[in-house]
């Protein structure tokens, strides 16, 4: 049995976001122009992505799109993937880290227009979570949303 792992580290004036990943968990860039995924999948799907062999539309309904390639448990030493990325505080941007739980059950459009909503923080996780089990719930569904606002943050 494996484990994923998101994790995304702000740097002050929040100018500059920092981001690792293993495994099939997500972290998404959220605002009103787009949702952007920022992790890249560790998984037999992905890689079919990444050779051509498949297209991302087709991956998404992929048979085998549960199986990953890397997570903590397996083996001994597992790196993760470390990316930076500077971000604009001018605008309301979300970060969603989530578990294939939810992204596998919950189109990516909708996922942003749940972040967008004007609702706190807690009530916008509370819809992700719905949102999957209405879909089905059939994996763990975890689910965490930040905000570049303060008075979101706060909420």
């Amino acid at each position: 049995m494996g484990c994923t792992l998101n994790a995304v580290v702000f740097c002050e004036p929040k100018s500059k976001i920092y981001y690792a990943n293993v495994g099939d968990s997500r972290l998404y860039m959220i605002n009103k122009r787009e949702i952007k995924q920022l992790s890249k999948d560790h998984s037999y799907v992905q890689m079919l992505v990444d050779n051509k062999e498949i297209t991302p539309e087709e991956a998404e309904e992929h048979p085998k799109k549960n199986i990953i390639t890397k997570a903590i448990g397996i083996e001994e030493n597992v790196g993760p993937d470390v990316s930076d990325r500077r971000i604009s505080t001018k605008s309301e941007t979300y970060f969603l880290l989530c578990s294939d739980g939810l992204h596998g059950l919950v189109k990516k459009e909708k996922l942003k227009k749940v972040a967008l909503a004007p609702a706190g923080i807690e009530e916008k996780i509370f819809t992700y979570i719905r949102l999957a089990n209405e879909a089905g719930g059939d994996d763990n569904i975890s689910a965490i949303l930040l905000c570049t606002k303060e008075s979101e943050v706060s909420k």
